[in-house]
């Protein structure tokens, strides 16, 4: 309940308040279950963005899509190469 709340309340209440549309959501932290895929869905986002390391092609599911995390896990060089 709590998830269904967070995720399809707030995002109505946003969208609400600054009179816009929201299509896209990150996953706190990355993390994400089915079911928190689901609820997304069902709040109607178009795209999710994880924090899993990898390359986004035509087979990327639009609900798991790679992104770098800037947060002290990776080297400058690491960084550096992945971008």
């Amino acid at each position: 309940r709590d998830q269904v709340y967070e995720i399809i309340e707030s995002k109505k209440n946003i969208e609400k308040i600054i009179n816009k549309k929201i299509n896209f959501f990150a996953y706190p932290k990355g993390r994400f279950t089915d079911e928190v895929i689901k609820t997304v869905k069902k709040a109607k986002y178009t795209l999710a963005f994880s924090m899993d390391d990898g390359f986004i092609s035509g087979k990327t599911n639009p609900y798991i899509i790679p992104r770098i995390g800037v947060n002290r896990s990776h080297s400058i060089s690491e960084f550096k190469q992945m971008i």
